[in-house]
C-alpha cells in the first residue's frame, strides 16, 4: 500500500459485501467467546473444582492468555516462514493439540492439569 495513495470511501453497504470482512468479524466473535468464557469460567472452576485459592487462582488464570499471545506471535512467524499455502494444515494441527489437552485437563489429578492448561 503506498502512503500517499488517494483513498476511496464506500458505503456501510459496499462494505458488508466483502467477503474478508465477514470473515475477519467471524474470527474475532470466536476469540471473544474463548476469551470471556475463560475469564469468567475458569477462576470459579480452579477454586472450587480443583481447590485452589484466590492468589494462585490469579496467577493459574492468566497463563492461557499469555501462553496465547506467544502462540499467535509464534504461528505467525511459522506460517511466513515455513508454512506457506497450507494454513489449512497448521489449524487442524493446532485443533488436534487443543482437543487432546482438554481430555487430559479433566482427566488428571491437579498438579498435572495446571500444564495442560498452558498448552
Amino acid at each position: 500500500m503506498q502512503k500517499n495513495a488517494p483513498s476511496e470511501k464506500i458505503s456501510l453497504k459496499q462494505a458488508l459485501k466483502i467477503p474478508l470482512l465477514w470473515q475477519l468479524t467471524v474470527i474475532y466473535f470466536r476469540i471473544s467467546i474463548v476469551s470471556w468464557r475463560t475469564a469468567a469460567w475458569m477462576p470459579s472452576y480452579m477454586v472450587k473444582v480443583r481447590d485452589l485459592d484466590l492468589v494462585s487462582m490469579g496467577a493459574v488464570s492468566i497463563i492461557p492468555t499469555i501462553m496465547g499471545l506467544i502462540t499467535i506471535l509464534f504461528t505467525g512467524w511459522l506460517l511466513d516462514k515455513y508454512i506457506v499455502g497450507r494454513e489449512k494444515c497448521l489449524i487442524v494441527l493446532g485443533a488436534l493439540i487443543e482437543m487432546i489437552s482438554l481430555y487430559f485437563f479433566y482427566q488428571r489429578p491437579k498438579p498435572i492439569s495446571y500444564l495442560y492448561i498452558i498448552l
